[in-house]
């Protein structure tokens, strides 16, 4: 399986009432690649040139995303939201060079839900979502992912189940930069617990700002790139 994909996105987001919104996202995608199965026959030919003229299937889709967010502003400040993308399943086209397309890009549903407890000098946010809603050849280990993130003053501290293996994390500010490490654990095989790919990630994030009068502010909202101030659950790949 070899798929490579760029494009661009357009996306929009409205208030549907004081809990509720909703955003969609309109893209426009090139895909080059393809899935497919080579028979002994294929491999025991050791031609790289059949295989790799095999993958190089190019062809441009059109395609939408849909999302839907419900927050309840109470204590533990519940979210709970709903994604649906590649509403309806986007198909592409061979380019003008003719040929096969690429397969096509599968809709996906997600629900998702969190909590919000703040403490005052930290926040407890715990998580979860469900992939694959619509896809019943998927095994419910790699549908269900769980994640705790600890809000402290000077750091955060993040722990979380995916695919079957543990998530972990770590970040802290320095005024305006912010630096981030995590590792998971990415399923190679066909269930959750068979083969293991453990990746680690460490990310440097320089957020600068201006005031109305045009002076230097450490942090995009000028109040500095502390944990204090409660950036919000992330998303982490």
């Amino acid at each position: 399986q070899f798929i490579n994909d760029y494009g661009l996105a357009l996306g929009a987001a409205v208030p549907l009432g004081p809990f509720m919104s909703m955003g969609v996202a309109l893209h426009r995608t090139t895909r080059t690649g393809d899935s497919t199965t080579f028979g002994a026959g294929t491999v025991a030919e050791l031609d790289p040139d059949l295989i790799s003229d095999s993958l190089q299937k190019t062809g441009n889709g059109y395609g939408m995303h849909l999302g839907m967010n419900l927050t309840i502003p109470t204590f533990v400040k519940p979210t709970l939201s709903f994604v649906w993308k590649n509403v309806g399943t986007t198909k592409f086209t061979p380019g003008t060079s003719g040929g096969s397309a690429p397969p096509d890009a599968q809709d996906e549903m997600i629900l998702g839900g969190s909590l919000q407890v703040d403490m005052g000098l930290f926040a407890i946010r715990p998580s979860f979502d469900y992939k694959y809603l619509n896809r019943s050849d998927i095994q419910l280990g790699k549908k269900l992912h769980l994640g705790l993130e600890l809000d402290l003053p000077i750091i955060d501290l993040r722990a979380g189940f995916s695919q079957g293996y543990y998530t972990a994390g770590v970040s802290t500010s320095f005024g305006f930069m912010q630096v981030e490490a995590a590792t998971w654990g990415v399923e190679l095989g066909e269930y959750p617990g068979q083969l293991e790919d453990r990746r680690y990630a460490v990310q440097l994030t320089i957020e600068l700002g201006f005031s109305s009068n045009f002076s230097f502010l450490g942090g995009v909202d000028g109040k500095g790139g502390g944990s204090g101030r409660r950036r919000g659950l992330k998303q982490r790949r």
